[in-house]
C-alpha cells in the first residue's frame, strides 16, 4: 500500500513539506505444509513502514512524523537514513530525506 501528498510536519515544525510518499508493507511468513496439497499458505507476520519526503529543511536522526493529504495520513515515530539535495535554476534548494518508521504506524 502507497500514498503520497503534500501537507505535513516533522516533529511539530512549521517547516514547508513539498512532498511526501509513504510505503507499508506486512512481511508474508511460509506456513505451507504437507498437507496443504502442494499450494503454498502465507500468514501475516511484521508491518513495516518507509517513505520519503521533500522539504526545505534538513533532518537526521529521530522524528516524529505527521503527513497528510485529501485523503490519506500516516503517523508515527521514524528514523530518517538519508539525504539528497535537489536545486534549479528557478527553484529553491529541497532536501529529499529517505526514513523508516519504528514502532506503530498510526493511519489518519
Amino acid at each position: 500500500m502507497g500514498a503520497s501528498g503534500k501537507n505535513g510536519t516533522i516533529n511539530g515544525s512549521g517547516d514547508t513539506i513539498k512532498a511526501w510518499t509513504v510505503d507499508i508493507a506486512t512481511e508474508l511468513l511460509d506456513d505451507t505444509t504437507m498437507g496443504s496439497g502442494g499450494y503454498r499458505q502465507w500468514v501475516e507476520g511484521l508491518v513495516s513502514g518507509t517513505g520519503t519526503i521533500t522539504a526545505t529543511a534538513k533532518y537526521a536522526g529521530a522524528a516524529t512524523i505527521n503527513l497528510v493529504n485529501a485523503q490519506n495520513g500516516y503517523s508515527g515515530s521514524a528514523y530518517f537514513s538519508s539525504k539528497a539535495v535537489e536545486t534549479s535554476v528557478d527553484g529553491l534548494l529541497a532536501y529529499t530525506h529517505s526514513f523508516s518508521f519504528h514502532g506503530s504506524i498510526t493511519e489518519v
